[in-house]
């Protein structure tokens, strides 16, 4: 019989270049997260060899503008390493370009995915504003809260002081939320 021979291959030759993919255990690809470090794992389709942490490109804002891969280990087809946040927050993409490990056959991998971070540590700063600084019992008061940067879920706000009214109908979304303290109120006092 005849074997068939794909084009450029012999048998028992390894033509096929090995592939290789980059996640993390600390979120999706693209997430925005408040980790200051950072593990991915690069994984290969067959084992490789010299597969070093130089061959491991790390980009983006945070650390001042240079984030750094970091506690490599692995061998064969798994490799481990960290970014550290450093001294800011910031993006972080990580890539693996391609011949830069090799199979027993001597093929060079192929270029990896590229995997996206924004490393957030800072809580968001607000600031309320109110339609009066003065209410009296059957005046509405409206607060306003505004965040430095949008926030998810809806935010409470308690309100103190000589007495205490309780904030209800929240509305808004992203930087915005608004807050209705009604318009019950009896006796004097001051409300923060």
């Amino acid at each position: 019989t005849i074997t068939s021979i794909v084009s450029g291959s012999s048998p028992g030759v390894d033509a096929n270049s090995p592939t290789v993919v980059v996640t993390s255990s600390d979120g999706s690809d693209g997430d925005t997260v408040s980790d200051t470090t950072l593990s991915f794992t690069a994984t290969f389709s067959e084992s490789t060899s010299n597969f070093v942490i130089g061959d491991i490109t790390v980009t983006g804002t945070a650390n001042s503008g240079t984030p750094v891969a970091s506690n490599f280990a692995g061998s064969g087809t798994t490799y481990t390493f960290d970014v550290v946040k450093g001294s800011s927050d910031g993006t972080v993409a990580v890539t693996i370009g391609s011949s830069v490990a090799t199979d027993a056959a001597t093929n060079t991998n192929s270029a990896s995915n590229t995997y996206d971070f924004t490393i957030d540590t800072t809580g968001p700063t607000s600031t309320a504003s109110y339609t009066a600084t003065t209410v009296n019992d059957g005046t509405s008061q409206t607060i306003t809260i505004t965040f430095g940067e949008a926030v998810t879920g809806t935010p409470t706000i308690a309100l103190s002081g000589a007495k205490t009214v309780s904030a209800t109908s929240m509305s808004g979304s992203g930087n915005t939320w608004t807050y209705s303290a009604g318009s019950s109120w009896t006796g004097d006092g001051t409300v923060t």
